[in-house]
């Protein structure tokens, strides 16, 4: 990724438990390491669909993994991104901050996984066939 972004790079993240904004390529690449971290190592990345327009791309995405605290993970987001020279220069993730929620609620590892679950279950019938059969080979894994 650090070749793709801008050193002066801004991310915005949307809503709650990590909502916020991070300044500078590498301070977003040591967020990006945090959140593999939180993953174990796990966390892919699956596009659906982008769109170019000039210097603005938009791209719908999952993402699948396995928390480090249990759990099978699917995620969608939506991103726009504002490219300048060719690198990313900014970034605005909107997160579906259910999914979020319901793994850490208020910001902590969840212990019951009710909520998580039926979110997942519910993303599951609009999930890019890649995502699908990551989260299938997953917990086929268990």
């Amino acid at each position: 990724m650090r070749r793709m972004m801008h050193p002066h790079c801004v991310l915005d993240f949307s809503g709650e438990p990590f909502g916020g904004r991070t300044e500078g390529r590498e301070s977003i690449l040591d967020m990006f390491r945090a959140i593999q971290g939180m993953m174990v190592g796990s966390l892919v990345f699956h596009c659906h669909w982008s769109i170019l327009s000039g210097d603005l791309t938009a791209a719908h995405w999952f993402t699948t993994g396995k928390p480090a605290h249990g759990g099978l993970y699917l995620h969608r987001v939506i991103a726009w991104y504002q490219l300048q020279d060719s690198l990313i220069y900014r970034f605005e993730d909107f997160l579906d901050t259910q999914i979020l929620a319901a793994f850490w609620p208020g910001g902590q590892p969840c212990t019951d996984f009710t909520e998580a679950e039926r979110l997942v279950a519910r993303l599951e019938s609009i999930a890019s066939p890649e995502a699908l059969a990551r989260l299938v080979a997953l917990r086929s894994a268990g």
